[in-house]
């Protein structure tokens, strides 16, 4: 449910992947493999793109393989990137798209902390199904 239909073949796999390197060469966005720590193979993505510069927000996407999901793996992959988007990024705030009929990756993003919005930020997404907004706040210690 990410918006975007899974390749079927070879041509259809170094397209999405060209498209995503042309994204990260132009800093339009950056993108992480998941692995097993024992294994080199890739079971699921996260990405930060969707950068809005002035307002300090920042779009995070994720997918993993079927077969690893609820494990844990991306709640774990997620926090790291959560960290790096504000720490490193200097976001403010992160955005994510998810379809609303997502059980798994609603439920994710409510355990991390984000929280249901009804407004829109910059959502650039056209071929989800019921999809919602949920934000992230930087906490500000002091």
């Amino acid at each position: 449910m990410v918006g975007r239909e899974t390749p079927t073949n070879l041509s259809q796999s170094r397209e999405f992947i060209a498209k995503i390197e042309n994204m990260v060469e132009r800093k339009e966005s950056l993108y992480w493999v998941i692995t097993l720590k024992e294994e080199n193979s890739l079971i699921g993505t996260i990405c930060c793109w969707n950068f809005d510069v002035q307002n300090e927000i920042v779009e995070i996407g994720y997918e993993m393989l079927p077969e690893f999901r609820g494990r844990g793996l991306m709640k774990e992959a997620l926090k790291k990137v959560i960290e790096y988007t504000f720490d490193g990024l200097n976001a403010k705030l992160i955005t994510a798209f998810p379809s609303g009929v997502n059980d798994r990756s609603v439920g994710l993003l409510e355990a991390l902390g984000f929280q249901l919005e009804d407004k829109c930020y910059n959502n650039k997404h056209t071929n989800v199904t019921d999809m919602v907004t949920y934000t992230l706040k930087k906490r500000v210690e002091g």
